[in-house]
């Protein structure tokens, strides 16, 4: 029986399967929201930092009079005075850190795609498009804060697991069926084998039924010819003359 030629159960993509990528592009998306808003972010965390740092001090100095309030309400107007006059450096910082994180983002997490998971292009055919749109939006100001890396590869990797899913289903029916015929095959061959047996055994009784049946006709006839000849002989010999009976075929009567 040739051996059926089945394809190879192909593989699905599941949500925890795309979790870490979608994750890492969570990352990325957070780091270049945060240099998008340096402008704000950078007196911000300066003015924090001024307040961790400096209320020890400034309590110490003025003996306790100026606590954590008095210095946080100075380093915040510091903060704001200072984030001002150094704005023009801040903003454009914060532009070309958030363009590069886009960058990298977009090489980092293309890469882990074409390693890890080469299928989303044959399963999405516009997964390129649309994930080179999300890196060119994502170098915009303003509008590059939209976390566009997470956004467009769980829409990529939901389409994906769609179409796999189904095609998977579609795999396990076709499976199932050439998995059907091929048992009624088996059991078909089975049956003609068992035919096929029971012929030969029937054979093989009818042979051995005739040579026993030939056998006994045999011996029947032997045994008839022998008690032919016993009777025959004393009839011989009274005809010549002689009553006596050779021993050997009185043995024999």
């Amino acid at each position: 029986m040739p051996q059926r030629k089945s394809s190879p159960e192909p593989e699905v993509m599941t949500r925890p399967k795309s979790m870490p990528i979608i994750v890492v592009a969570g990352l990325f998306d957070a780091i270049r929201l945060f240099f998008e808003a340096f402008w704000f972010w950078g007196p911000a965390l300066a003015g924090l930092y001024c307040t961790v740092k400096g209320s020890a001090l400034v309590s110490s100095w003025t003996l306790g009079i100026a606590g954590v309030k008095t210095t946080a309400a100075l380093c915040s107007a510091a903060a704001i005075a200072g984030g001002t006059a150094v704005s023009e450096i801040t903003t454009p910082l914060g532009v070309v850190m958030a363009d590069a994180m886009a960058l990298i983002g977009f090489l980092v997490l293309g890469l882990w795609i074409l390693l890890g998971n080469a299928r989303l292009l044959k399963a999405v055919t516009e997964a390129p498009l649309w994930f080179s749109g999300a890196f060119a939006l994502s170098g915009l100001p303003l509008i590059g804060s939209f976390p566009f890396f997470s956004v467009v590869l769980w829409k990529l990797y939901g389409a994906q697991i769609e179409a796999e899913s189904a095609a998977h289903a579609k795999w396990k029916r076709e499976n199932a069926d050439a998995l059907r015929q091929e048992q009624q095959q088996r059991v078909a061959q089975v049956m003609q084998l068992q035919q096929l047996q029971a012929a030969q055994v029937a054979a093989a009784e009818q042979v051995a039924a005739n040579d026993a049946e030939a056998e006994q006709a045999q011996e029947e006839e032997d045994a008839s010819q022998e008690r032919l000849v016993v009777d025959r002989v004393p009839e011989a010999a009274a005809a010549a003359g002689n009553d006596e009976i050779p021993q050997t075929f009185k043995k024999a009567a």
